[in-house]
């Protein structure tokens, strides 16, 4: 989730990592989108969330603002070349990310989720990852007003850009899921 964040390097970063390019096509974060691109959404809104087992908030009080977390064993994402990812928080239309610590350091969101199951510290994922653990309450969701949701990938393209069959096929069949599953186009 991976939301741009507001410093330079963060910018560069978030592009990179949720930009998939074939061939005049892309994939990415629509608030990362450039202004002379058409844009079709694909899926709907994501959201990270801060999440705790019962079992670790037995032992720690919960935290109550992003700043409490510094008291927290927090589990750590690890990023391509070794940088720890800073978690994204926004409240009151401000946006600022917080870098966390913890003892466990992982390179797979998946695996976070099992060591937050397992009361290993406090995660940060995507809600729809861990939504089961949420309803039945293996995980409890934390700073539930830091972690608003937020506008979700889109394939987009150049708009006087010739397209191939396959790319006018790609997208008709992308406009056709939008359809069926309610998604406006921007």
């Amino acid at each position: 989730m991976m939301r741009k964040t507001e410093d330079a390097s963060g910018r560069r970063f978030a592009a990179r990592l949720f930009t998939y390019q074939c061939g005049s096509v892309c994939l990415r974060l629509i608030e990362m989108l450039p202004e002379d691109m058409v844009a079709i959404p694909v899926g709907g809104e994501q959201q990270h969330v801060v999440v705790a087992a019962p079992s670790y908030l037995r032992d720690a009080s919960a935290p109550s603002t992003p700043a409490d977390l510094k008291a927290h064993d927090c589990i750590q994402w690890r990023l391509a070349g070794a940088a720890r990812y800073r978690w994204e928080y926004e409240r009151h239309g401000e946006r600022f990310t917080i870098e966390t610590q913890g003892r466990l350091m992982l390179d797979d969101a998946r695996l976070i989720a099992i060591a937050a199951r397992a009361g290993a510290g406090i995660g940060y994922v995507a809600k729809a990852a861990i939504a089961d653990d949420l309803a039945d309450g293996t995980l409890v969701q934390l700073l539930h007003e830091w972690t608003p949701p937020y506008p979700g990938l889109t394939l987009y393209y150049t708009k006087n850009r010739h397209m191939s069959a396959g790319m006018r096929a790609l997208i008709s069949f992308v406009r056709e899921l939008n359809r069926r599953g309610g998604g406006a186009e921007h």
